[in-house]
């Protein structure tokens, strides 16, 4: 029997879970309801991707043991003691869960997701296939996006892990005018807000190739930064629009500034022209959806709702010392405010001010040196950068802590960038 457990084929199960990733298809274990509606934060469910992270897992330890990797340095220590007391929080945190089925649910989720970031932080990654893998998601992800778009309608689908969703659907995420409501893109993911996040991943990935001259071909490689972008701007998420400009700062500062590297201008004039002419048909809905509208101005308020919400968990002393329990914000807000509709629930739209209320001061600690340790790191200066810009989509929503996709996403990161052997430029 052939060996299995090599470099090449370790890489190429890596890029192929990067394409199936945004795949939402799941089993529904038990489907929470309020007021007879149903409540994505109380649902169980097991995704069709899990199969393919549990394959992947015992891979990954095989892998490791059959070429004896499991060597732990001063790196690999800390990451492994940072996981045991993150996933000791979680789980001392159901002491205050009201909900305790969903904080046991996010917890087992948790931790499945910390055996892949482990096992990984002792290989041997190859980024080219984790950028590449992006770009080709973010790819697949756009021309469904743009189809959604131009259809305006997303029809269910239960192999794709689709659900309904038209213009004038309570609850679906739209674009207000004055001559009607226009469909935001969802692509495979729960919300356009996240399909924005992710294009953006792949986005800044490939743009960092064609700036730095790692492509082939640079006609097909503008093509599908404008496919990408396309992807981005039908979402109309004012997220993606910001962390894009943070991009662009960062890069530009980094390289030409603090490096003193020498400024292509063509290259970046070729991407400002295909960004311009797409963002020139887009304009009118672009410029609705930032500046002030009605469903803007709802959404503000909403925030800031949030925020005093949260601001008021906190207050509580036992609250602040140990939380009230993971995933069990909107529990907790639904039980002090029951006047709120199911459609009104939701968590706080900022990840850090999520993981105080849920865990209390100690375990948000810990969280907080969770994410900011893999920056002390030297490694893939590109791979940083994307990851320091989720970071801050952390500011702005709350799914890098909520959704399975986003706790993926985040624990992959992660996981990649305390890899032992990781490949530098």
């Amino acid at each position: 029997m052939k060996n299995i457990f090599k470099e090449e084929i370790l890489n190429i199960l890596l890029f192929l879970l990067i394409i199936i990733v945004p795949l939402q298809t799941r089993y529904f274990l038990s489907i929470y309801k309020i007021d007879n509606i149903f409540f994505e934060y109380g649902t169980i469910a097991i995704y069709e991707t899990d199969i393919y992270i549990i394959f992947l897992i015992v891979y990954l330890f095989f892998y490791n043991l059959k070429n004896k990797l499991f060597k732990f340095n001063n790196k690999t220590k800390t990451f492994s003691i940072l996981l045991i007391l993150f996933n000791l929080f979680l789980n001392l945190s159901l002491l205050r869960s009201i909900n305790k089925n969903s904080s046991i649910y996010f917890n087992i989720r948790f931790f499945v997701f910390s055996c892949l970031a482990f096992l990984l932080s002792f290989i041997k990654i190859d980024k080219k296939y984790i950028k590449d893998g992006f770009i080709c998601s973010s790819l697949i992800e756009s021309i469904i996006a743009i189809y959604q778009f131009a259809s305006q309608k997303i029809v269910a689908n239960k192999f794709l892990g689709l659900a309904n969703h038209f213009p004038y659907d309570p609850g679906t995420s739209v674009i207000e005018k004055s001559d009607g409501r226009f469909l935001r893109a969802y692509g495979l993911l729960p919300h356009p807000n996240i399909l924005g996040v992710f294009l953006v991943i792949g986005f800044i990935f490939l743009c960092i190739k064609i700036l730095q001259g790692n492509i082939k071909n640079k006609y097909s490689s503008y093509l599908i930064l404008g496919i990408i972008f396309i992807g981005i701007i039908v979402t109309f998420s004012r997220l993606s629009l910001l962390l894009l400009l943070i991009f662009f700062i960062i890069y530009i500062f980094r390289h030409y500034f603090l490096k003193r590297e020498k400024l292509e201008v063509e290259k970046f004039l070729s991407i400002f022209c295909v960004l311009l002419s797409i963002f020139l048909i887009f304009k009118d809905l672009i410029f609705t959806r930032i500046i002030d509208s009605r469903l803007n101005n709802i959404s503000n308020y909403e925030r800031k709702d949030q925020y005093v919400e949260s601001v008021n968990i906190i207050k509580n002393k036992n609250n602040f010392l140990f939380g009230i329990g993971e995933r069990n914000y909107t529990f907790y807000i639904h039980n002090a405010n029951n006047v709120k509709g199911v459609y009104d629930l939701k968590p706080i739209h900022n990840i850090y001010f999520l993981s105080l209320n849920e865990l209390g001061i100690f375990g948000f600690i810990t969280f907080i040196i969770l994410l900011l340790s893999p920056l002390l790191i030297n490694n893939d200066s590109d791979i940083k950068l994307v990851y320091f810009i989720l970071l801050v989509s952390g500011f702005f929503d709350h799914f890098l802590m909520t959704e399975n996709f986003g706790i993926f996403i985040l624990m992959l990161f992660i996981g990649i960038m305390f890899s032992k052997q990781y490949k530098l430029e």
